[in-house]
């Protein structure tokens, strides 16, 4: 029947095509290396092994779809294994750059090939996941950063002289200088020694900078203007760590959750701190007034300043104010020590460029 053979000479490449990818695939594994965090914006590696378990039989033409899912939507990336050996494994890899921080689930996978004709394709999905965590572009402080510090600096060593409150170390006794601070006066060594004498104390670390950020979410606090203040607070708690490899780190966030990090150890709270502002969110009803208290409760330091980032300046220090009224322990302390920095567009690009910027 030539109508029968016609038909049989067609269909015989497509299922020829069909038996030869199911033997393609036939006891083929594969394996994901994902690594655990990555910046925002920068470039990393993952790397897909492929094994082949066939005694006889070597793979050839597998490709290897793997999907990327997190705020952006879905991403997919491909890996082509040419020839796999009987018994051998092959690994590649694939370049992936995400530009928004959160996190991310890789998975699944499929499998597929159109060896030899290349006429159909066949496949099968593998349930593989991995999550892995974008932190927060690390952008670059500019001038205008160093200088608001350092008045801040200024600003706490005069409330720290006119209050008597040293943080430092007891060095010694010695006499009195003109330009001494009065409230370092020790009066017993004064009377034993006939003339005025006074405590002298040496500074044994850094100043600290606690960062709070506030995510409280209004229309104009926008998407963008959310990622250059994450930043800007990742930013600073990193450059936090630079200075010393010890000591004690902080960061507060108010947002659809409230957190207080306080984490020993510049590499322990690098992380920490990373982590909580890749999934920190936005929030209409962000408790800033829960994380002031916390901090004016707490145990202030003689050198400590804080810098709170918020998209609502004039109402943050009300607040403050506020707080610190109600806890006079602190009220000097916080009110002194606190920079309040808009999340607004003019007000950021005078302290910080971020990763975006740079690119520009």
């Amino acid at each position: 029947n030539m109508l029968l053979l016609i038909f049989g000479m067609m269909a015989g490449p497509f299922v020829l095509n069909g038996w030869v990818v199911v033997a393609m695939l036939a006891r083929v594994t594969v394996e994901r290396s994902v690594p655990a965090v990555a910046s925002a914006g920068a470039y990393f590696s993952v790397e897909i092994t492929l094994k082949n378990d066939k005694r006889f039989l070597s793979s050839r033409l597998v490709e290897v779809r793997d999907q990327i899912q997190g705020h952006s939507g879905t991403q997919e990336a491909t890996v082509t294994f040419v020839r796999v050996g009987p018994a051998e494994a092959r690994t590649s890899e694939y370049q992936l750059r995400i530009a928004r921080r959160g996190r991310y689930t890789f998975g699944p996978i499929r499998i597929s090939s159109q060896f030899p004709l290349g006429i159909g394709e066949r496949g099968h999905t593998l349930p593989i996941e991995h999550e892995i965590i974008i932190h927060p572009a690390i952008g670059r402080l500019l001038p205008g950063w160093s200088r608001r510090e350092r008045e801040m600096a200024e600003a706490v060593q005069e409330t720290n002289a006119r209050l008597g409150i040293f943080d430092d170390e007891f060095h010694g006794i010695r006499e009195y200088r003109s330009g001494d601070n009065p409230r370092a006066i020790h009066w017993r060594s004064s009377a034993r020694q006939g003339q005025l004498m006074v405590k002298e104390h040496q500074q044994h670390r850094q100043s600290d900078l606690t960062v709070l950020l506030d995510l409280f979410q209004t229309q104009e606090f926008t998407p963008e203007l959310q990622e250059t203040a994450i930043s800007l607070a990742a930013t600073l708690c990193v450059q936090q760590t630079r200075h010393t490899a010890s000591g004690m780190y902080r960061l507060g966030i108010a947002g659809r959750k409230t957190e207080c990090l306080e984490v020993s150890g510049s590499t322990r709270f690098r992380e920490a701190a990373l982590k909580a502002l890749a999934i920190c969110e936005t929030a209409p009803r962000a408790e800033l007034s829960s994380l002031l208290l916390t901090i004016c409760q707490g145990a202030i330091a003689a050198n400590q300043r804080f810098v709170l980032i918020t998209p609502r300046p004039e109402a943050a220090r009300l607040l403050s104010e506020a707080i610190a009224r109600d806890n006079l322990r602190n009220e000097i302390q916080l009110t002194s020590r606190l920079m309040i920095l808009p999340a607004r567009a003019e007000a950021l690009r005078e302290v910080f460029a971020d990763f975006a910027s740079d690119q520009e």
